[in-house]
């Protein structure tokens, strides 16, 4: 008997026939080709179920509005998802840590913090990176393309949506806001971020000494302090640093430059911390306060030399 022709089941469609089987299969790709339709705009071949919600990103037709910020989408599953976010609903927990996203794609990407996978390689650099997002970010550096341009200042990004959060320094916008004190910020990742002050959530473990970090740059510069590397460079004299914002406060003794002027008496200052004393000066703030006396200090330091007073000369 012939086994190419025998009464078969097969999986995709649980028919048993008399059939030959690569004649059967066929039968499938035809039907399947019957529900397939081309783009009339684009051209893109897709199940012809799915050309109408794919139209709309043509027509920019956005059919599913959010009843709370007014954000729109061309699906209700995209509503739904986003939804998530006003709502809190995560249900993808990471078995790891427990950390829990409203989306899978967040969980699948978090994953690799822990197994240290980073599938996405720069071609040019060698880079790799956890999600495409950021590997196609990367690729400018190489392009050096920048075609979206502020209107108000005319700086230039790479990204659409580089540009978007840079027009709210202009507009002064903060649209993510903290559900427990409030503070508001102007990107998503600076409120997940700053929720960690309220959960104490260390995602970021350093290898060598396990202590854990609320931002992975801060563990990034942590581990400088077990390896001794200060990759910041200074071109001028040579000095080098493991914080790049600390390389940038020491240009400013080369350069001279002091942003921070008092509105008061218009003294200048290079950093920030200094500066802020300083206007305490004027206002007469002294948070650090004595806990064994009821003097108060408007630095730090100074507190700390006062508690040498308080401190049992030895006999």
């Amino acid at each position: 008997m012939c086994t190419s022709h025998s009464r078969t089941q097969f999986s995709s469609c649980n028919d048993r026939v008399s059939v030959d089987r690569g004649i059967h299969q066929r039968s499938h790709l035809v039907d399947r080709s019957r529900r397939l339709s081309a783009c009339p705009v684009c051209r893109k071949v897709m199940l012809a179920k799915s050309i109408n919600n794919h139209m709309r990103i043509h027509s920019g037709e956005l059919p599913f509005g959010c009843t709370i910020c007014a954000k729109r989408f061309v699906r209700s599953h995209d509503l739904d998802i986003h939804m998530r976010f006003h709502t809190g609903y995560k249900p993808h927990s990471c078995s790891v840590c427990g950390r829990k996203f409203a989306i899978s794609s967040g969980l699948i990407s978090h994953m690799r913090t822990h197994s240290g996978e980073r599938p996405f390689s720069c071609q040019d650099c060698g880079q790799s990176f956890v999600v495409s997002g950021a590997l196609k970010r990367h690729m400018h550096i190489h392009t050096g393309v920048r075609s979206c341009i502020c209107s108000v200042c005319g700086k230039k990004f790479p990204h659409a949506s580089n540009l978007k959060v840079h027009m709210r320094s202009h507009s002064g916008e903060k649209p993510h806001t903290c559900s427990v004190c409030g503070k508001s910020f102007v990107q998503s990742g600076l409120l997940t971020t700053h929720m960690r002050q309220h959960t104490g959530e260390k995602p970021y473990r350093c290898e060598v000494c396990g202590k854990g970090f609320r931002v992975s740059d801060v563990l990034k510069r942590h581990t400088y302090t077990h390896t001794g590397e200060r990759p910041h460079g200074c071109q001028i004299c040579d000095r080098k640093f493991a914080n790049p914002s600390n390389l940038q406060l020491h240009m400013r003794v080369h350069t001279g430059q002091k942003p921070y002027e008092c509105e008061v008496c218009g003294k200048r200052f290079a950093n920030a911390s200094n500066f802020k004393l300083h206007q305490r000066s004027h206002s007469g703030e002294k948070p650090y306060g004595c806990n064994l006396c009821t003097k108060k200090f408007a630095c730090s330091t100074r507190l700390k030399d006062h508690m040498r007073s308080h401190a049992v000369e030895p006999s």
